[in-house]
């Protein structure tokens, strides 16, 4: 999921609407955080906390909730599309 962000992500540039060219690239920004996320949980949840090596286990969090990680999420999304849009804009000058 978050390989195919990578792709989509710099294919919102191109749309011709400024606000949905944002919206676009905010969205695929939070796609690739939260595909991001459930690959590090499914991994550690299987290759390590199923194998009692450690106790800790991250949450699931497959959909949408008012919590701490999904919260991490919108940030990291906000985050990562500032970046996104800076590199963007120094591409054009």
């Amino acid at each position: 999921m978050a390989l195919s962000f990578l792709v989509i992500l710099p294919l919102t540039q191109r749309m011709a609407h400024r606000g949905l060219r944002a919206l676009a690239g905010f969205l695929s920004c939070l796609g690739l955080v939260y595909g991001g996320y459930n690959l590090l949980q499914d991994a550690w949840h299987e290759q390590v906390w199923k194998r009692s090596t450690e106790g800790l286990d991250f949450a699931n969090r497959l959909y949408p909730s008012i919590s701490a990680e999904w919260g991490g999420m919108l940030l990291g999304a906000v985050l990562l599309y500032g970046v996104f849009r800076m590199l963007a804009e120094s591409k054009t000058d």
